[in-house]
């Protein structure tokens, strides 16, 4: 695979579209970019988010999705469910 940063030449659009898995799979094993020319302009696939999913998700911290006041919110009714009827 063809790497800028190695002192190699960039590819082309061609070589990219026959090979982008493979060349994608490269980049997130190796964590190196990959310069793709463009009619004389290079553009870099990069990795841009290193680490697991629940690494990202702990780097968020704590989030809440109510607006509101809290207090009392365990006792509160969206619905009333029946067996027989579903939801009122």
């Amino acid at each position: 695979m063809a790497n800028q940063q190695n002192g190699q030449e960039p590819i082309n659009l061609t070589n990219l579209r026959k090979n982008i898995y493979a060349i994608f799979d490269e980049i997130i094993k190796t964590g190196q970019s990959v310069a793709v020319d463009r009619g004389g302009v290079s553009l870099t696939i990069s990795l841009t988010n290193k680490g697991s999913k629940l690494d990202r998700l702990e780097s968020m911290g704590e989030q809440s999705i109510i607006i509101g006041n809290e207090d009392g919110l365990e006792n509160e009714s969206v619905f009333d469910w029946e067996p027989d009827n579903g939801f009122n």
